[in-house]
């Protein structure tokens, strides 16, 4: 989970990595404030492989209004996935804190 920031001139971007030797089938959910869900976009990585992109870009539907301040969840079954948030902010790039969420049993 990572944190989302979206104005006029700040974004958040989102690059993630397939470290293992299968497809990942990837689940990110939009989370606004309030904890209210936003929406949901699937991606596949190959083994090997890497993408990396604004978050507005991977929820293209989403209306971000002034400003949008929330929360990106990445899921996948598969082990190997390396994530990285950066906040972009007038031409600086920021690392932003990635954290990882224990599984439940029964998920």
């Amino acid at each position: 989970i990572a944190p989302v920031m979206v104005t006029s001139t700040t974004n958040t971007g989102l690059a993630l990595v397939n470290t293992s030797d299968r497809n990942m089938p990837i689940t990110l959910t939009l989370i606004g404030p309030n904890a209210v869900h936003l929406g949901d976009t699937d991606l596949s990585l190959p083994p090997g492989n890497q993408t990396a992109m604004f978050i507005n870009n991977f929820f293209p539907d989403q209306v971000w209004g002034e400003s949008f301040y929330g929360l990106v969840e990445v899921e996948t079954d598969i082990e190997g996935m390396v994530g990285l948030a950066l906040l972009q902010s007038d031409g600086v790039l920021t690392s932003v804190p990635v954290i990882p969420l224990p599984r439940t049993i029964g998920n």
